[in-house]
């Protein structure tokens, strides 16, 4: 796609950056600032989501803190910290108005509480680029960490989960971080710093989400190493005493953090070894079907509109291994293929897996736009990378207001936009791109700034329209208002067929547990909620034994139903 005059193996730019360490600090700051006020536009449909949402108010209800648990079940598949976090940002007020009799008040603090469970995560992603930056800065200077933190806030992949709160999403950023230092080791010689910092963040990713970033960090960087001191014409693969004393201290540090609760956990509950060995190799995962084999290629189109920049550094380091130059570009070429390959091998190829892979991934794109930058080439690959890039880029921003105004409808049968809407957005998207376009060969850094407006244009306007369709609102919504307005001290218990839980978006809305089935009592003094399932084409469920129990609603989620009836405890049913 590109030769070896446009932008392979060249040498770093060293000069630093006019804003000295201020400059990721302003594009992190700036990034959480656009995003923050998006936070409550989204209600709680996602279910990797609701999973950490309703752990953490559960966690932070009943006051479990070391052990979190999940409908009154300890909750040891992941580890806790993307909890204790959630649970830490939302204050006991809140928790206790999400169960006022005033619905006025009880929306209020809903409102309150979607955008305090889920400001560490976005806090956690606009970090994440901060270390984006710095990875990029050590691989290809201040412009090349520049141009990858930019990278890395405009693609589909991180607008779409940077605000919901995630495992993931928090793994992405101890992840980023320590790839970053791992890196100033290796490249820069901070062996004590580097490593250090790599060791504490290790841990914190681990107590995040298990071991899972070893493979994305130390595995990868590690075979880095060794093709780095080969290049340099070292004998041996093994490091110097006293950065091999370095590597050992932040091995120490890692286990320090992530250990103490996994052998807590070792020791209080049984089977829990079992448990972890089947996460980490997913041969009984929750969902046995296995994810099709594309999941994982996907990340060549959820990183739009920059992944032909990103392909366009993935040659360019690839053109480096092949005629054996030492060029640090390889180091985010194995960050993002060796962990993309090896995860495609286990059943579960998940979407969001991809997010530790957004950071080696911006780098390629931004170290590509920098060497462009500092000699811009009319070589044709080069050129049509730039055109697939410019391209896509249309296509989304422009595109997008368009189709919403002619095909797209809202959970109120609306189009997303207005027709007058979508011309003005998709106006001043073109205009964007044009300039960008135009002005690329004189001020090639356009590239970048003209891809960043158009792509949070595209951003707010999306992300504004989708909350009203049902991809933006929870199914199971409704039906906690209902159970709110007749039943508001009910309790609630729910079938479990084949391993299934009621949908967590109604415990989140109701503040409160959906107990199993098998502790319905025969008779309480309260009123009572069964929640009962029903599989698409199957008859619908009635409850055994029928002993009062009268419909109340029902919710559809996917192509299955779930069933509500309700009994008398104290009052009847209306």
């Amino acid at each position: 796609m590109t030769s070896a005059s446009a932008f392979v193996a060249e040498s770093v730019d060293r000069s630093p950056a006019p804003a000295g360490p201020l400059l990721p600090l302003l594009c992190a700051a700036l990034c959480f600032l656009v995003l923050f006020p998006t936070l409550g536009w989204m209600q709680f449909q996602n279910s990797i989501e609701n999973l950490t949402v309703a752990t953490a108010l559960e966690t932070r209800r009943e006051g479990r803190w070391l052990v979190p648990t999940l409908q009154g079940e300890i909750r040891t598949r992941k580890p806790p910290l993307s909890v204790w976090l959630a649970a830490l940002a939302v204050p006991p007020t809140i928790v206790r108005d999400m169960s006022s009799a005033d619905p006025a008040v009880r929306e209020r603090a809903y409102d309150l509480f979607t955008r305090q469970v889920r400001w560490p995560f976005l806090l956690s992603s606009c970090l994440m680029l901060i270390a984006v930056y710095d990875l990029g800065t050590t691989i290809g200077g201040w412009r090349g960490g520049l141009f990858s933190a930019l990278a890395a806030a405009t693609n589909l992949l991180f607008f779409k989960y940077s605000r919901i709160a995630s495992s993931d999403t928090e793994l992405a950023l101890w992840v980023a971080v320590t790839n970053a230092m791992l890196a100033r080791a290796i490249l820069r010689r901070q062996h004590w710093f580097g490593f250090i910092g790599a060791g504490m963040a290790l841990g914190l990713g681990i107590l995040t989400k298990g071991p899972i970033a070893l493979l994305q960090t130390v595995l990868p960087v590690a075979i880095f190493s060794v093709w780095w001191r080969k290049r340099a014409g070292e004998q041996s693969a093994l490091p110097r005493p006293r950065v091999a004393v370095a590597v050992l201290t932040a091995a120490c540090l890692a286990l320090l953090i992530s250990l103490p609760w996994y052998v807590l956990m070792l020791r209080r509950v049984p089977g829990v070894g079992h448990v972890w060995f089947n996460e980490v190799t997913r041969l009984d995962p929750a969902d046995p079907r296995p994810d099709p084999w594309y999941e994982i290629p996907k990340l060549f189109w959820t990183f739009l509109p920059w992944v032909f920049l990103m392909i366009a550094g993935l040659v360019a380091a690839g053109l480096s291994m092949r005629r054996r130059l030492r060029d640090p570009l390889v180091l985010a070429l194995l960050l993002l293929l060796m962990p993309a390959m090896v995860m495609s091998f286990v059943p579960e190829r998940k979407e969001r897996y991809l997010l530790p892979l957004i950071p080696a991934a911006a780098v390629l794109a931004g170290c590509a736009v920098e060497r462009y930058t500092r000699k811009p080439s009319r070589e044709p690959g080069w050129l049509l990378a730039l055109a697939a890039h410019w391209t896509a880029l249309t296509v989304l921003a422009v595109g997008l207001p368009l189709w919403g105004a002619a095909r797209l409808k809202t959970v109120e049968g609306q189009p997303w936009f207005s027709w007058p809407a979508a011309a003005g957005i998709a106006g001043a998207s073109a205009i964007v791109i044009l300039l960008g376009i135009v002005l690329q060969r004189r001020r090639p850094w356009t590239i970048a700034a003209s891809t960043v407006l158009a792509m949070l244009i595209f951003d707010a306007a999306h992300y504004h329209a989708r909350a009203d369709t049902d991809g933006g609102r929870s199914d199971m919504k409704p039906l906690a208002e209902q159970i709110w307005a007749r039943f508001p001290d009910a309790e609630l218990y729910g079938q479990r067929p084949q391993g299934k839980v009621v949908p967590l978006d109604l415990s989140i809305y109701l503040n409160r547990q959906v107990r199993p089935l098998e502790e319905l009592a025969a008779a309480s003094e309260r009123p009572q909620v069964l929640l009962l399932y029903q599989a698409k084409g199957a008859d619908a469920p009635s409850p055994i034994p029928d002993e009062g129990w009268l419909p109340l609603s029902t919710a559809q989620r996917g192509n299955n139903t779930w069933h509500a009836f309700a009994r008398r405890g104290l009052r009847s049913v209306d």
